[in-house]
């Protein structure tokens, strides 16, 4: 059973230019045009160029992905600079970190 658009999971990424970060996301990370990422649907808040501070330096979103080095260089012709290296995590996944257009972080994790 697929639950109605209104009761779908929201994650809430802070931004200084919800315009520019909702660009990001469609042209960088693939997501659709209503911001979906699979069952989840991210909403962007907008705080202006005065009020924006990222929430926090740990990552607000994980993206999974089958090949993590395809996906590491693809995001890098695709003009984002990764923050770190494909390295081991906790839970002994294979991830890199990068960068939203607000300076959100990002975990890539391979499946």
């Amino acid at each position: 059973m697929t639950a109605p658009p209104s009761d779908q999971p929201h994650l809430y990424i802070h931004c200084e230019d919800a315009t520019r970060a909702r660009n990001w996301y469609i042209r960088v990370l693939g997501l659709t045009e209503d911001l979906s990422c699979g069952s989840q649907r991210l909403l962007l808040i907008d705080w202006g160029k005065d009020n924006y501070v990222p929430i926090c330096k740990s990552p607000q979103l994980h993206v999974r992905t089958p090949d993590i080095h395809s996906a590491y260089a693809d995001l890098q012709t695709r003009g984002v600079t990764p923050v770190d290296t494909i390295h081991p995590c906790e839970d002994g996944l294979l991830a890199f970190h990068i960068k939203d257009s607000e300076g959100n972080l990002i975990r890539i994790l391979h499946e």
